[in-house]
């Protein structure tokens, strides 16, 4: 058989109440006179079909296919199992088969085919009526439903088991009749998972009673334990940070003047292990009003000790070294407790004196000054700047003007130089020109008169 869960018999519920009771619980003055104890009784009898049986086969045939179901179903049972799987036929409209061995009470023979089941007796013990409805099933294609064997059937029947522990809170054990030993183990299974308890995230589960030597209590942040029945039990600590209005007023400080310091601190719950115990010794089975006060009183006893050993001037100047000493001095404290300091906000600080009212003005006044004195230096400085800035344009410019001056005058000198260099080519050039016209000239005479007086000579001879 498949180990059931909390969600097994949670659909298992489902599924049967809209065709069961919710039978009552009753306290039973004259047993618990007798035991010492207080002492209910789970009232089963007034169950549809007249015992708890009813729930399993509910169960099993929800989660049945259809086809299965209309096929036909049997089972062999004394009576009590009988007429719960002849009740859920009906209420599935389809048929029901039983097997019952002879001897079986009347009033369960009349009871079950009540329901419109069909009674076959068979054999003298239920061994023989079991047998013979394997039998019959084979036979006739039919569907068995087992009266123990089917967790199914099991998570159906702990229905009871669930029930029995809401209505009675804090139920420290729970004495079950054996028959057939399916109620017995029914109980055991849905106790057992009920016993499990898981922690969600923004709570710490707090297990206390027997959880081991030197040890009060036992703290997990997440995951899940089981508490033992009778040994343990169990509680939870919310992890919701609380806000706390800190009002405090006329504390004296080190220059015994008295001021109001305003402020809200906000706290939790540690999932630090040594503060989880912490707060489980404390705080534990408290309600919010009671943790914040408890809370409300160390943070002011604190806060005017911190105030006790400053200045108006280091409190009003110096706000780094003010929440320093605040924020180490309230949480070391409120560890104590189980609480971890998340969040401070010191408000405005003010004194019966108005002294620190003066002090602000006069930081204020000073800061003034401060700020004229720099915007007059700031002119200052810019009118400097502005004067040199002014008079490196200036020579700057003469620098230029001189330099294009300087150049123009180079610039002419040069192309004089230019213009005389070739003035004087020129020159030069006519006269060689002139010269060597004059020589080619005086050579072609020369040859003229030269080839004239040959020409003559010729001519005489």
């Amino acid at each position: 058989m498949k180990f059931l869960t909390k969600s097994d018999f949670d659909i298992a519920r489902e599924n049967a109440h809209p065709h069961i009771h919710r039978t009552p619980v009753f306290h039973s003055s004259t047993l618990s006179e007798m035991t010492g104890a207080e002492v209910y009784l789970k009232a089963e009898m007034f169950q549809k079909a007249g015992s708890y049986k009813v729930r399993g086969p509910l169960n099993v045939l929800a989660h049945m296919p259809k086809e299965t179901r209309e096929r036909g179903l049997i089972c062999s049972s004394a009576g009590n199992h009988a007429q719960g799987v002849a009740r859920a036929a009906r209420v599935y409209g389809v048929k029901a088969t039983v097997v019952m061995a002879h001897g079986a009470p009347e009033a369960k023979i009349n009871a079950t085919r009540s329901y419109g089941a069909e009674v076959v007796l068979h054999g003298n013990v239920w061994d023989d009526a079991y047998q013979h409805s394997l039998k019959l099933q084979k036979e006739h294609n039919l569907t068995y439903i087992h009266p123990f064997d089917d967790p199914l059937l099991v998570a159906g029947q702990g229905g009871v088991g669930y029930e029995t522990i809401e209505d009675v809170p804090g139920l420290d054990m729970l004495i079950v009749p054996i028959g057939g030993g399916g109620l017995i183990l029914l109980f055991v299974v849905s106790f057992t998972v009920k016993q499990y308890k898981r922690c969600p995230s923004n709570k710490i589960l707090v297990i206390f009673g027997k959880v081991g030597a030197d040890r009060a209590s036992q703290c997990l942040h997440g995951g899940g334990k089981f508490v033992i029945p009778l040994l343990q039990s169990h509680a939870f600590l919310s992890l919701e940070p609380q806000v706390i209005e800190i009002p405090l007023e006329g504390a004296l400080s080190l220059n015994n003047i008295r001021v109001n310091v305003p402020a809200t601190f906000t706290v939790g719950i540690s999932t630090d292990p040594v503060q989880m115990n912490n707060a489980a010794e404390r705080l534990l089975h408290l309600d919010d009003r009671t943790i914040r006060d408890q809370a409300q009183d160390i943070i002011l006893g604190q806060l005017r000790l911190v105030i006790a050993t400053l200045s108006i001037e280091e409190i009003n100047k110096d706000r780094e070294k003010f929440m320093s000493l605040i924020n180490t001095n309230v949480a070391e404290e409120i560890n104590k407790i189980g609480l971890t300091l998340i969040n401070v906000n010191i408000r405005d600080i003010t004194d019966e004196s108005g002294y620190i009212e003066a002090i602000g003005k006069r930081a204020a006044a000073e800061a003034i000054n401060r700020a004229r004195v720099d915007v007059a230096q700031q002119e200052r400085d810019g009118a400097s700047g502005q004067a040199k800035a002014d008079r490196e344009r200036e020579v700057n410019v003469s620098q230029q003007e001189a330099g294009a001056t300087t150049g123009q005058k180079e610039a002419e000198q040069s192309r004089r130089v230019q213009v005389a260099a070739l003035e004087a080519q020129s020159i030069k050039g006519e006269v060689e020109s002139k010269r060597d016209y004059e020589i080619a000239t005086a050579q072609r005479e020369a040859e003229t008169v030269a080839a004239k007086k040959q020409a003559e000579q010729e001519q005489r001879v």
